[in-house]
């Protein structure tokens, strides 16, 4: 699926991982709603902000998706992946 994280991840996390299993059923409300509340507990997980940013990407919420590719970038300033991401995507 494009735009989520590549490969190897979804063994180290739990909760990631299962988001990206919601959302390739099209349970995006659930996927999102998961990562939300473990934003809440732990700010700081970078890949849990991508994976959000992913999932408001494939509901075509192009707003809530910058927000959360701010908030890794906020969290991780070399997350420069992400910024050749988007530039590849949306050129």
């Amino acid at each position: 699926m494009a735009g989520f994280p590549k490969s190897g991840w979804r063994q180290y996390d739990a909760t990631a991982g299962l988001a990206v299993l919601y959302s390739e059923k099209g349970r995006l409300d659930q996927a999102y709603e998961l990562c939300r509340k473990e934003l809440e507990r732990s700010p700081d997980r970078k890949l849990v902000h991508e994976v959000m940013a992913a999932i408001a990407m494939q509901a075509r919420e192009y707003d809530r998706a910058i927000s959360e590719y701010n908030a890794l970038l906020i969290t991780d300033p070399s997350a420069t992946s992400v910024i050749s991401g988007w530039r590849k995507r949306f050129g």
